[in-house]
C-alpha cells in the first residue's frame, strides 16, 4: 500500500510539474536585454541638454519554428520604437531616444549636487515578435526589460562616469 502512494504521489507531482511547465513555456521564445557600446563600454548618458538623444543598445534573440517565418519585430522604449518585418536572430538594435521623452527621469533623479548619478531601471524596453507559416498559424510574445543609465545632474564633469566593469559589484 505504501509502494503505491508512492507511486501515486509520484505521479501527481510529475502530472503537476508537467502542467506548470507547460503554462510558463513561451509560445515564441523572446529574449531582450541591454547591451553596452562596444566602443565606450557605458550605460547611455543623460544629460540636462534636451537636444542631446540618449542611445541605447538592444540585444534581441527570438526563435520561430523550422516552418515558420518572421511576421514582425517590435522593439520600444518611450515613444521611440523600430518595427521590422525581416530580421536575423540573435541582433543589436539602436534606439536613438529624444531626450525631451526621458523629462521625467530628470525631475525624479534626485540630484544632491552636481555629479554624475547611476539609475538603475530608469525606463522599461518593450519587444514583441510574431512568427507565422504557410497555414496560417501566428505565435507571438510580449516581453520588457528595464534599461539602466547615467544621468548627469546639472553641473557634472563627465571624469567620475563609471563603466561596466565597476557596476560588477552592484
Amino acid at each position: 500500500m505504501r509502494a503505491r502512494t508512492h507511486i501515486l504521489g509520484l505521479l501527481l507531482l510529475t502530472t503537476l510539474l508537467g502542467l506548470s511547465i507547460d503554462a510558463v513555456r513561451s509560445d515564441v521564445p523572446l529574449r531582450l536585454t541591454q547591451a553596452l557600446d562596444d566602443q565606450s563600454d557605458m550605460t547611455p548618458l543623460l544629460t540636462a541638454d534636451r537636444s542631446r538623444p540618449v542611445s541605447v543598445i538592444l540585444e534581441v534573440e527570438f526563435n520561430c519554428e523550422a516552418d515558420e517565418t518572421l511576421s514582425s519585430l517590435f522593439v520600444s522604449i518611450a515613444d521611440t520604437a523600430i518595427a521590422a518585418e525581416e530580421a536575423v536572430s540573435p541582433q543589436r538594435v539602436l534606439l536613438k531616444i529624444e531626450a525631451g521623452q526621458l523629462d521625467a527621469i530628470r525631475t525624479s533623479a534626485h540630484c544632491e549636487g552636481a555629479g554624475p548619478r547611476f539609475l538603475r531601471e530608469a525606463v522599461t524596453a518593450y519587444g514583441s515578435v510574431s512568427c507565422s507559416n504557410e497555414q496560417g498559424r501566428v505565435r507571438s510574445e510580449t516581453v520588457s526589460t528595464p534599461i539602466d543609465l547615467w544621468y548627469d545632474c546639472p553641473g557634472a564633469d563627465k571624469r567620475g562616469r563609471m563603466g561596466a566593469a565597476d557596476l560588477q559589484d552592484e
